[in-house]
């Protein structure tokens, strides 16, 4: 008692070894505030500082930072965050060093089936949404017409957000969201995937993949697990786009009703052909016991005095979410 005593007269910073509904609050609101922040520093220095117009540029290397930009915001705020809030990284991300053999294939199976089954509902949101006048004017666009800038795509699209955004939504938001219920752990967290988008096209595919992702994390208890899911289906887009782009393949299925209902159908399928796949996950036994923080009990109390606080942070994130993505909606219907 008298050590205990001692570290908070001394105010030390205790360490934690989970993340909080507080925390995940807080990464909801970063999930908006930390792109827009590293978006404007972006601009000021290209475009300011070098007079470089980047939605327009040809530049494969320029148009690869611009889209490295959100990920290296949600890397930035992921990383200052754990400074200025000790935490022990690997138990409260979840993040093992390896993956149980027994779970490698199907969890690739489960990133295959869900890229290729929604593909065909992914076709006829794009066909609606553009047939309403919905563009992507403004938007970066990585032309993968050679080998070095298909392993450049790989990178950026593929490499990077498979372990920054994993870190970010999965390991801090979903870890988080446990005092919260496990709904809010699978469907708030996928809400906030969607949203931090932030476009029209990407609303169903992210919200659909952020469910799967995080009961992959809840089933596994391993974030390695999540982030082998997010690069095999990011590159099996990116192989896709190259492959067709360098084919020239320019093959649209007319969007008839038969169509539609055939999408519908394969994309609830591998829907459901994916969580049986989750269910036969092996889950990892070396949970690490939440009584390890209780080594300052004045920390969980005050953590549980501050439940409305985090709860209106949550809300509040989700909102800034919910009014920017509405936003680039309108910019991008309006082709501004």
């Amino acid at each position: 008692m008298e050590n205990k005593k001692q570290q908070l007269n001394n105010n030390e910073q205790p360490i934690k070894v989970e993340y909080t509904r507080y925390d995940a609050g807080t990464f909801s609101l970063l999930a908006t505030v930390a792109p827009l922040v590293m978006q404007a520093i972006f601009v000021a220095i290209v475009v300011y500082r070098f007079g470089i117009n980047y939605t327009t540029s040809q530049d494969p290397l320029i148009i690869a930072i611009g889209l490295l930009v959100p990920q290296l915001s949600y890397l930035a705020a992921w990383m200052l965050f754990n400074v200025f809030n000790p935490i022990k990284i690997c138990s409260a991300n979840k993040l093992s060093s390896k993956i149980a053999y027994k779970n490698i294939l199907p969890l690739v199976a489960i990133a295959l089936i869900c890229v290729l089954g929604i593909n065909g509902l992914m076709e006829v949101l794009f066909q609606l949404i553009n047939g309403w006048g919905y563009g992507k004017a403004g938007s970066l666009s990585l032309v993968m017409n050679s080998f070095p800038t298909y392993l450049l795509g790989l990178f950026v699209m593929a490499v990077v957000p498979a372990i920054v955004e994993e870190l970010f939504f999965r390991g801090v938001i979903v870890n988080g969201l446990k005092e919260q219920g496990i709904k809010w752990q699978i469907f708030g967290s996928a809400i906030i995937f969607m949203l931090a988008h932030g476009n029209l096209l990407q609303m169903v595919y992210p919200f659909v993949l952020g469910i799967l992702l995080a009961l992959i994390l809840l089933k596994t208890k391993n974030l390695l697990a999540c982030m082998l899911v997010h690069f095999v289906n990011n590159f099996v887009v990116v192989t896709a786009t190259y492959i067709t782009t360098i084919t020239k393949s320019t093959f649209v299925p007319a969007l008839s009703p038969l169509f539609i209902i055939v999408s519908i159908v394969f994309a609830v399928a591998s829907m459901l052909a994916s969580l049986m796949l989750i269910k036969k996950l092996k889950t990892k036994n070396n949970v690490v016991s939440t009584k390890t923080i209780d080594q300052i009990p004045d920390k969980q109390t005050n953590a549980e005095i501050s439940k409305n606080g985090a709860n209106t942070l949550l809300y509040l994130g989700i909102a800034v979410l919910v009014i920017v993505w509405v936003f680039n909606v309108i910019l991008q219907f309006k082709g501004v």
